[in-house]
């Protein structure tokens, strides 16, 4: 492959890192001014498939945090497929795996149109689905704000998860109408612990945001085996297409200021941990909801800052799960390969 010099922009959402290439068209002399990369130019090889085994190894060069760029992975902003929508998201974690939905993505894109538009209010195209995108606060001299991101409704049947109840050594629930699943860890895995006897499992909240997540609610998610636990339960045979994994626990933080609220350490699928995972912290809103952890409105503390969730939804009603934030870009640059 001929040399490539890749743009791009680092951005982040309270601290989950990723690295953005931006494949839009030009939007005229304001973004030319800005010196942000256009479609023509943003050098990623025409005839390179992201989705591509070569397209991934790249990806994965990008992301690697000693050799490349470094980020939790490689976002694409590219022109939507639905014309209502201002851009589209195309999300690969640091392994090259493409995912259908990264909240704190999501923002960070809202952060980049509004920037780019001054637009307050648009639409965001996923492989999920059309998500409403508001700018909240923005800051042009720190290219920073807040923005509020509508992720969807929460998907609990096992086949759009997806889920395998058959592979769970327990399930609560009839699998449909229910959404507690009961997910322990196999035997031959335990042998191979050295710290086996002290591991257990409470019954997790399996649910999806688009993408898969197991919500473990704890005394203490800093004491939870988090290392250990991660990446068994991300690959545990009753997810087929691997899960996010979300360790939660009532945030001390919060105690202390005299108000209530979680705090969540997530092992991302394909990244490990991250700072922060916006889909995380909103799959574990509606499970806290659902478990009457939180009433409709609440606020998650992860290890990169705090999030603001809204979800007025039950099993039988569909809603949305609205999602608050900060987004920041954080430099500009080019990548040779």
């Amino acid at each position: 492959m001929a040399e490539h010099t890749i743009q791009f922009i680092k951005m982040e959402g309270t601290a989950n890192d990723y690295v953005f290439i931006d494949q839009l068209p030009p939007a005229g002399a304001d973004r030319a001014a800005a010196g942000l990369p256009v479609a023509e130019a943003s050098g990623w090889p025409a005839d390179l498939d992201s989705d591509s085994p070569a397209g991934a190894a790249l990806i994965q060069r990008i992301a690697d945090r000693n050799r490349g760029v470094g980020g939790d992975g490689v976002v694409f902003i590219r022109p939507p497929e639905d014309s209502r929508a201002a851009a589209r998201m195309r999300m690969y974690n640091a392994d090259g795996s493409a995912s259908a939905m990264c909240g704190n993505a999501l923002r960070c894109i809202a952060l980049h149109v509004h920037a780019r538009t001054g637009d307050t209010e648009f639409l965001l195209e996923s492989d999920v689905g059309l998500h409403a995108a508001r700018t909240l606060e923005y800051d042009p001299a720190q290219s920073a704000g807040r923005f509020e991101v509508d992720l969807g409704p929460p998907m609990f049947a096992p086949e759009r998860i997806p889920f395998a109840p058959e592979r769970a050594l327990s399930l609560r629930g009839d699998g449909v109408a229910e959404v507690l699943h009961e997910v322990r860890l196999d035997s031959d895995r335990l042998d191979s612990n050295p710290d086996r006897g002290e591991l257990t499992i409470p019954p997790a909240v399996v649910l999806s945001m688009g993408n898969p997540h197991c919500v473990l609610f704890l005394e203490d998610a800093d004491r939870a085996h988090f290392e250990t636990l991660g990446p068994i339960l991300e690959n545990h045979p009753a997810f087929p297409e691997r899960t996010n994994v979300e360790f939660v626990s009532p945030d001390p933080t919060a105690a202390a200021e005299g108000r209530t609220g979680l705090y969540q350490r997530t092992y991302e699928r394909g990244s490990g941990e991250t700072l922060s995972c916006g889909s995380g912290a909103c799959a574990v809103h509606v499970a806290a909801v659902l478990t009457g952890r939180s009433g409709p409105v609440g606020r998650i503390r992860v290890r990169g800052g705090e999030l603001e969730l809204e979800w007025r939804g039950s099993l039988s009603e569909s809603s949305g799960v609205l999602m608050r934030g900060a987004a920041r870009l954080a430099f500009r640059g080019e990548f040779v390969v």
